[in-house]
């Protein structure tokens, strides 16, 4: 979970993931914002979340936007080519 006013992650288990959401248990749970971004371990895709309900040790989100981090080596560089136009 990446909190947007830490600096640090907050650790979670992840159960029930579907594209809508998914359920969360964290101890931080009842701390979080109403909206945060979400990474999974070994995955470069950042979810925007919404809290539905909460406890003190889990939370319902629904999946909003999905934001894209790609690497840097897998960022493309583009460079303009010249073209010539014959008339």
């Amino acid at each position: 979970i990446l909190h947007p006013k830490q600096t640090r992650h907050i650790t979670c288990i992840v159960h029930d993931i579907s594209e809508l959401g998914a359920l969360l248990d964290s101890d931080q749970a009842k701390n979080l914002p109403r909206s945060f971004l979400l990474r999974m371990d070994g995955q470069s895709i950042l979810r925007h979340c919404t809290v539905a309900w909460r406890t003190d040790y889990e939370l319902g989100v629904q999946f909003g936007r999905t934001i894209v981090e790609r690497r840097r080596t897998e960022r493309l560089t583009c460079s303009p080519e010249l073209t010539s136009v014959e008339s």
